[in-house]
């Protein structure tokens, strides 16, 4: 089945009706190297700083992931975020399986409203919620790196179908494995 958002792409649901806020930079730069046994849990100053979420909803296409179990043979992988109201965000990821679309929904709630980067993702017919975590973002808000508290999924979004390699050792930096990530065939 088709997944994304924060382990479940964890993908992306984020937004309080915000307005303006501090710089979307991370509030940490890591030095440390992270290996597969000494990666702590994201905490929250390990996110960006602010989400304007009026400028994180429209349309992303998924640049690269660690393929999640229920993303298995997506391509052409896109997620889309709507503001319903403040705090709540719908959610719309889409993918192809060959040449099948496949699409699910659901809704993400902005859990640290200080800073809008940490959001619960619920997805239909998925019991279990999704974490979503706002590690890295482009000041433009042409890019974002999603990770969940244990930095087990990723997923690197950006606003075009393409993104250049030196992006994804920003997920490095925050310590996501990148030895697992895996790039997605974009049209």
């Amino acid at each position: 089945m088709f997944k994304r958002i924060l382990s479940t792409s964890v993908a992306l649901s984020n937004l309080v009706a915000c307005g303006n806020g501090p710089s979307a930079q991370s509030s940490t730069t890591q030095s440390t190297t992270f290996t597969p046994g000494n990666i702590p849990e994201i905490q929250d100053k390990d996110t960006v700083a602010f989400v304007d979420i009026n400028k994180y909803v429209g349309l992303w296409y998924e640049i690269a992931s660690i393929p999640q179990n229920f993303q298995s043979f997506c391509q052409f992988t896109t997620a889309e975020y709507k503001i319903l109201s403040p705090g709540q965000i719908s959610v719309a990821n889409k993918c192809r399986v060959g040449f099948v679309p496949i699409s699910i929904f659901g809704e993400a709630t902005v859990i640290d409203k200080s800073s809008n980067a940490i959001l619960e993702v619920s997805l239909k017919n998925v019991s279990r919620k999704g974490d979503y975590r706002i590690v890295a973002i482009a000041d433009d808000y042409s890019y974002a790196l999603v990770t969940n508290a244990a930095r087990s999924s990723l997923f690197v979004l950006s606003r075009t179908n393409q993104l250049d390699d030196a992006t994804l050792q920003r997920a490095a930096e925050v310590g996501v494995d990148i030895s697992q990530v895996k790039k997605t065939k974009q049209e």
